[in-house]
């Protein structure tokens, strides 16, 4: 067990671990203000362990708890690749889309000669396949932040 120190979210955890324990018939009333009294009160994460020891998902509550601050630091890593991934993704995309319809937009002009209903559906084809790579792209943005 790690020993670091906790705060409020970690406490108000392990009251609520108690407190179904309780609900769920592994304590008594005795029990229940005893561990409550500890879980409220403690500072560190060995202070809070002998609060929920014994009780179901004890365990699962103290290990999140020692584990959070490094999980925490991973995820804005993972999310930050996660969002640069995304981001080079649309871009790709957005170019590829558009490469392929510009080159078949060039050979039915070639083939068909140039006209209005060719340039309007080309536009409503460009349009639509260029909204996913816009979404993809506001995603990359918020993933970012």
């Amino acid at each position: 067990m790690l020993v670091g120190q906790i705060g409020d979210p970690e406490r108000d955890s392990a009251a609520d671990a108690v407190r179904s324990a309780y609900v769920g018939g592994y304590l008594t009333h005795h029990e229940l203000s005893q561990r409550l009294d500890q879980a409220l009160s403690a500072r560190s994460t060995w202070d809070l362990s002998s609060s929920v020891r014994g009780l179901p998902g004890g365990g699962w509550l103290m290990l999140s708890a020692s584990v959070r601050p490094f999980l925490a630091a991973r995820s804005r890593s993972v999310r930050h690749r996660a969002g640069g991934l995304l981001h080079r993704l649309a871009i790709v995309f957005f170019a590829a889309t558009s490469a392929v319809l510009l080159l078949g937009f060039g050979l039915w002009t070639l083939a068909d000669g140039l006209s209005a209903d060719v340039g309007v559906g080309f536009l409503v084809v460009w349009l639509a396949l260029s909204a996913l790579p816009l979404l993809m792209w506001r995603g990359a943005r918020r993933l970012l932040r």
